[in-house]
Order: structure tokens, then sequence, then C-alpha cells
């Protein structure tokens, strides 16, 4: 695979001047103890802010996230002594050009033919550009860690399972301990710049909000959804019985915050028993089955009065939506009340239907897409993805790989049903960070430089 560089080639000069600075820094063969620990704590801690982006400043994670990235990608490039690109992960990246582009143009477009108030279009394209700025500093920061670190998929599962287990610790410490509730909480609103999710975590703290993360509503769920799937992937592939059993019990986690979350990490085990089903795994499965279903319930009787009956409420919609097809609850909003679309419905109206016409809890991901980019702009902003997966797709032939992009995939297409997640942060760093990974091992694999293992 041929690569961009930038590089000082010669005997002499920087980049040879600082190889003795990058072997004292990260010694390649004899990895001590002290760096080996180090290296963990980092990417641990560095994940659990990248996947749930606690508000522990008032300056949102997000930005803060977004600098250090920038300097791990500055830094590194100077150490290495020159900035090195894959042509496949700039081509994934420039695949959100022509969205880009378009989305300018559109915007440039409302601006000229809108109301008096201009400024509401700006919007858009400040969320947007900045999403899409993050994600590319976040894919290229990426990239740069796992040369500089010789990161292979285990241990990038490995610090995916640790953070998660991090936010698992937060979720029992908030449940058992009401003052570790109160305090996440008060954080949470006191650092928040978004006042949504301020009256949404006054609200919710009464029977749910336990965590600490920028948001423990659905995004929340989201996020935890696809954790749990590929946990329990790595655990099924790997015959590791600690990773299954996590994941099984992190079901806790979106159950007591975000009730989407258990339904989408539900569709991920099908997607893992589609691609690793067999006669001896199904049997173990079916043993199993009635002492997981007694433990729930213990633990479903554990649950605070106001917890347990939000929870039926959620159950109870879906099952009357799939047993009658009677939509009630939160599938009356989004099979009914939020099938509201703009008047120009091919470019959109230029931002969201709560800004620009007053439509208030309007949920559905497409549907707001449409608002926000009309049908052009939402196929080229969906094309981009679904050619991002394609490419780390067929990059590997190995089954966990496929599996594990076609349930982030299925479980992206799926929440969008439910709510807008295309500017979520924390989602950003499993949606792309994952391919990201499988495209740049295959590379790697490639020059020989094999770290899938």
């Amino acid at each position: 695979m041929k690569n961009i560089s930038i590089y000082n080639n010669s005997g002499s000069g920087a980049n040879s001047a600082l190889k003795p600075l990058w072997d004292i820094i990260y010694p390649r063969k004899h990895e001590s103890v002290i760096a080996l620990i180090s290296k963990r704590i980092f990417f641990s801690v560095y994940f659990f802010f990248a996947l749930f982006q606690p508000p522990l400043l008032h300056i949102k994670t997000n930005i803060i996230m977004l600098l250090f990235n920038i300097m791990i990608f500055c830094g590194l490039s100077v150490l290495t002594g020159g900035i090195k690109f894959s042509r496949k992960i700039l081509g994934m990246i420039l695949g959100f050009l022509p969205f880009v582009l378009y989305l300018v143009f559109m915007q440039a477009y409302h601006i000229m033919m809108g109301e008096s108030d201009k400024m509401k279009y700006f919007i858009l394209i400040k969320i947007n550009l900045l999403m899409i700025i993050y994600f590319f500093v976040m894919v290229l920061a990426l990239c740069r860690m796992i040369d500089f670190f010789h990161i292979s998929f285990k241990e990038f599962m490995a610090y995916i399972f640790i953070a998660a287990l991090m936010q698992f610790a937060c979720v029992l410490a908030a449940f058992v301990v009401p003052s570790i509730k109160t305090l996440f909480v008060n954080m949470m609103i006191a650092n928040s710049n978004d006042e949504t999710i301020i009256r949404a975590i006054k609200k919710g703290a009464l029977y749910r909000c336990y965590g600490f993360a920028e948001n423990l509503f659905d995004a929340f769920g989201y996020i935890l959804s696809i954790l749990i799937s590929i946990i329990m992937l790595e655990g099924i592939e790997r015959k590791k019985w600690v990773y299954t059993i996590s994941a099984v019990f992190m079901l806790f986690m979106p159950l007591i915050n975000a009730r989407t979350g258990i339904i989408l990490s539900l569709v991920g085990f099908a997607i893992v028993l589609v691609f690793y089903s067999s006669p001896k795994r199904l049997l173990k499965i079916l043993i199993l089955l009635p002492f997981l279903i007694l433990f729930c319930k213990e633990v479903f009787s554990l649950l605070p009065a106001s917890t347990s009956k939000w929870i039926l409420s959620g159950f109870e919609e879906t099952s009357s939506l799939l047993d009658s097809g009677q939509t009630t609850g939160v599938y009356s909003e989004i099979l009914g009340k939020d099938l509201v679309y703009p008047d120009n419905l091919l470019l959109g109206a230029g931002g969201s239907p709560e800004l620009l016409a007053h439509y208030s809890g309007i949920d559905s991901g497409y549907i707001q897409c449409l608002w926000r980019y009309g049908i052009i702009g939402t196929a080229l902003l969906l094309g981009a993805y679904i050619n991002m997966f394609r490419m780390a797709f067929f990059a590997t032939k190995a089954k966990k790989y496929r599996c594990m992009i076609i349930i982030i995939l299925i479980i992206f297409v799926v929440y969008l049903f439910k709510l807008y997640s295309l500017t979520n942060y924390g989602s950003v760093f499993l949606i792309f960070g994952i391919p990201t990974f499988i495209i740049k091992q295959s590379i790697n694999e490639k020059e020989g430089r094999n770290t899938f293992a």
C-alpha cells in the first residue's frame, strides 16, 4: 500500500537526530514494566474520555479531546521525523468531502434566500464542520498511535473493555451510593453547556442517570450497545469468559439508563450468533438461559420503584408494537408525530425542525437529516458512512472483524430511526475508530507488520 509521506530521508538531520529520542521515550524491543503499565493506564483513560466524554470541566470534553488529539498527532509526527498518510485512510476521510462541499454550498444558498435571521443557518455549518474536524484529527492521531506504540487489535479491544469497566464501576457506584449519584449529576449539570441535556438530567435523575458521561440518555445506550456487542464478540471469538460474562453484566448499564441500548445490544448479540452459531454453542446458551432469567429477575427486584416502572413501560411499548402493531409511547413519536417533513424535501431546510419551524421533540434521526440536509445531503452523508464501512469490511477476510463491522453498521442504521446521532462525539470513536483500526492494521499486515494478533 502506497503512502503519502513528508520525510527528511537524508542520513543526517532531523530524522536521524530524533531517532534516539524515539528509542528513549518508547523502547521498541524491550518494553519495561513501568512503560507497559503507563501505556495501559494512558490508553484506558484516553478511551474512557473518548467514548463517554465525562464533563469534568466547564469546557466541553470534545474540545479538550480535539486539542489533545492534535497534540498527540503533532508530537508523534515530530518524534518520527515526518508525517505519513495511508492512501486508504485518506480515501476514507475524503469520502466525506462531497457532503462537506454540498453542506457549505447549500447553507450559503439558505443564507442568501432565507429570512432576516441568517445566523441560524451558520449553526449547522459550525456543528457539522467541528464534528468532521474532530473525526479527521482523531483518525490521524489514532493512526499515529497505532504505529508508534505498536498497538495490536487485541490491545485495542482490551482498552475498550477496560474503559467500559470503568463506566460500569461509575454506574454501580452511583446506583449503590446515592451521594455518588448526586455528585455525578451535579457535575454534569454544572459543566454541561447544553440546556436540553441539563433539563433532561434534572427530570431523569428521579429514575435514571446512573453513571458519569456527557449524555446518560439514548446516546449513552447507543454507545454501550456497540461496546457490549463487540465485547461479547471478542469473548466468543477468543473464548475469553471474562469478556463474555462481563458483556452480560454490562447490560445493567443501558437497562437503568437507556432502554434503547438493551434493544440495540440484543440486535448486536443476534448478529454475533449469526456469525458464530453452532449446536454446541446454542446448547450452552439454552442451559444458561434459565439461570440468566432468574438473575435478571433478582436484579430487577433491587431497582427503585420509579426505575422499574420506567423500564417496564418501555418493554410494554415494544411488546405492543411487535404483537399488535400498535404504536404507543416513544413509538408513537418516531412512527407518527415525528413524520414531519420540510417544504423542500430534496434540498432540506438548512437546520433542525426545532430551530427553523419550532417543532418540539422530533427524535427520528432520518427526519432530522432530511430537515438539515435534504434527500441529496442525507444520501451524500450516509453514502460516506457506508463507503467507510465497505472499505473496512473488505480490508480483511477475518470473520471477527467483518462481524464487528456489520454490528456497527446495523446498530448505526437502526439507531437513526430513534435519534439523530451523527454529531455525538462519544460514538465517533467507535463508528470511525474501529473501521480506521481495521483498515490501518490491514495495511500494516501487507507491509509485514502484522498487528491484528
